[in-house]
């Protein structure tokens, strides 16, 4: 059982920096704090995870060099468990990172197992949300080409009716002079 928590994604940066790793609060004992953070490589534990790709515990996280200070002061964070959430090509997409107070029980490699199930999960999950927004992405495209097709028929149509008019009113204009 937890404490606290909070879960991320990896957003593409640029080609220099890679990626990095961010969340938009935490989750502590039944409440959201909003509390937007962005961790580089290397930088806390889920910049440590983005680059080492695996599970991390801290089961004494207040003497781990990725602790962040604001944790153990606010919420008494004493252990920690950062697992990376990866796509079927192996590609970090985001993290989950667990935490609990120093006095409860450690975390275990059979609990980061069981978050790496969720993660897989959860990896299929933002996938089908990425190709979803690709659909409905692909889908005004359709739409907007579409209108643009309506538009320039409804304009040669009337290209070719003022091309009819003139041209039977000149020949009937000729028919009748004649």
């Amino acid at each position: 059982k937890a404490d606290g928590g909070h879960a991320g994604l990896a957003v593409p940066l640029d080609q220099q920096n890679g990626s990095c790793m961010e969340s938009e609060g935490y989750f502590h004992r039944g409440i959201w704090h909003e509390r937007g953070q962005r961790w580089y490589r290397m930088q806390g534990l889920p910049g440590s995870v983005l680059e080492s790709e695996f599970p991390l515990l801290a089961n004494d996280y207040s003497e781990d060099r990725n602790a962040d200070p604001h944790l153990i002061r606010e919420f008494n964070v004493g252990r920690a468990l950062c697992v990376p959430i990866k796509n079927t090509e192996n590609e970090v997409l985001g993290f989950f990172e667990l935490h609990k107070s120093p006095e409860g029980t450690a975390f275990n490699w059979q609990d980061a197992a069981f978050l790496e199930s969720l993660g897989n999960t959860t990896a299929v999950a933002i996938q089908n949300a990425q190709l979803l927004k690709a659909v409905e992405s692909k889908n005004r495209q359709i739409h907007a080409l579409s209108a643009h097709n309506v538009q320039r028929l409804e304009e040669e149509r009337r290209h070719i009716a003022r091309e009819l008019h003139d041209e039977i009113g000149q020949t009937l204009t000729a028919a009748k002079i004649g």
